[in-house]
């Protein structure tokens, strides 16, 4: 009835075994005609018998009942491994990448704490946790930026303006020129300039010490804030000299200007009862020409104002200049002059007609009012003008100084 050499096998050693231990159930599987049973053995010690059962696979358990669980049971997995990775992305792998993404921005100096995700359970008490650290950490950042920019904004006013008076210095000065200038050149306005020094400075700190003189400059300082229009800028050039850019302005504008200040220091500054004046020299142009020379006339004017006695002021203004195609003017030819290092001295009337001019040398012996200057250079005790140049620099060789007494 057993088929096959192993099954016959399997049951004499299932039989064995069973004789050894009376009672128990022994199984195996075996062949019975060619078809596979389980076999259950038992021996029966009482009446020396041996209880055998076989039961056919195919009859308990056929595999036609076994395909559906099968399936069902697959497809449960399935969805159960798909449902599991939805609730991962979901409530873990999308929370993460969102915090990575917040803690990029945080990098970046662009995070938006309104931009975090939603969690649940962990995941809530760690997005808790990083918006509290990125609060933190963005709250000391834009401290920080702070100071810096008060920092820095406190570096650019010491670099940029004086201490003592709080107006601009020598550098903020030339800057602030540099732009007016260009301003004035591409709209095509006169630029007026004013160059005012405080008379006898020198005397003040000797005579009443240099707290005194500072305070001096204070005041005056003061009165060209209260004067000036707020368009208008002030700076001390250095010492007890002080520039003041008008723009857009005119030349009567600036004479204007000029004698309001003069008239209000002398009113409101003073020391021990004494008052302290200035002497203002002014140039207005309407040409373009170097910082340099607008500079220097303005000095100039201001060096006449000083040598006419003090407390008073000098203007300088030169026409727009007539030009003629194919034809140089005037004023490009002093400026070949004077770029030579010649020398060239004209009183020009308003009203007379310039005569072409011929490069060439001119001496001062040869012209009466140049000869009057000279005596008197050579006569005084000091032969500079004390402000660093001598004389003859201060000769100009193309405005009309007119000086104002009021």
């Amino acid at each position: 009835m057993i088929s096959g050499s192993e099954s016959r096998q399997h049951t004499l050693s299932l039989l064995e075994t069973a004789k050894t231990t009376p009672g128990d159930i022994h199984t195996a599987f075996v062949s019975v005609e060619n078809k596979r049973h389980l076999m259950g053995v038992v021996w029966l010690p009482s009446v020396g018998w041996y209880e055998v059962t076989l039961m056919d696979l195919d009859v308990i358990m056929p595999s036609s009942h076994f395909m559906p669980l099968l399936l069902t049971g697959i497809s449960i997995l399935i969805v159960s491994i798909v449902l599991l990775h939805v609730a991962v992305r979901r409530f873990v792998l999308k929370p993460i990448s969102q915090l990575e993404a917040a803690m990029q921005a945080l990098k970046g100096g662009y995070y938006d704490s309104r931009e975090l995700p939603k969690g649940n359970g962990e995941m809530a008490r760690l997005i808790w946790h990083f918006r509290d650290m990125a609060n933190t950490i963005q709250t000391h950042t834009n401290e920080l930026e702070s100071r810096v920019e008060a920092r820095t904004a406190e570096l650019d006013k010491l670099a940029r303006f004086d201490l003592l008076t709080d107006l601009l210095n020598r550098r903020g000065t030339e800057e602030a020129l540099k732009q007016t200038r260009l301003r004035a050149d591409r709209e095509e306005q006169p630029l007026c300039l004013l160059w005012l020094d405080i008379d006898r400075f020198k005397l003040i700190n000797d005579n009443h010490g240099h707290e005194a003189g500072d305070l001096a400059l204070q005041q005056v300082a003061d009165c060209l804030r209260e004067q000036l229009r707020p368009y208008d800028v002030a700076g001390r050039w250095g010492g007890d000299e002080f520039l003041i850019m008008l723009y857009p302005s005119t030349h009567q504008d600036m004479q204007q200007i000029a004698e309001r200040l003069r008239h209000r220091i002398a009113d409101q500054v003073s020391l021990n009862g004494e008052p302290i004046t200035v002497s203002i020299g002014g140039y207005c142009t309407n040409e373009v020409e170097p910082l340099a020379d607008i500079l220097a006339y303005a000095d100039r004017a201001l060096y006449k104002a000083k040598s006419e006695g003090r407390n008073r002021i000098c203007t300088v203004k030169v026409p727009l200049a007539i030009h003629t195609p194919g034809r140089p003017t005037t004023a490009n030819k002093l400026h070949q002059i004077i770029g030579q290092q010649q020398l060239a001295i004209l009183r020009v009337n308003a009203n007379a007609q310039w005569a072409p001019l011929t490069p060439g040398l001119v001496s001062l012996n040869s012209i009466p009012a140049a000869q009057k200057v000279a005596r008197k250079r050579v006569s005084a005790s000091n032969p500079t003008n004390g402000r660093g140049s001598s004389w003859p620099e201060r000769v100009s060789s193309r405005p009309r100084v007119t000086s104002i007494r009021r």
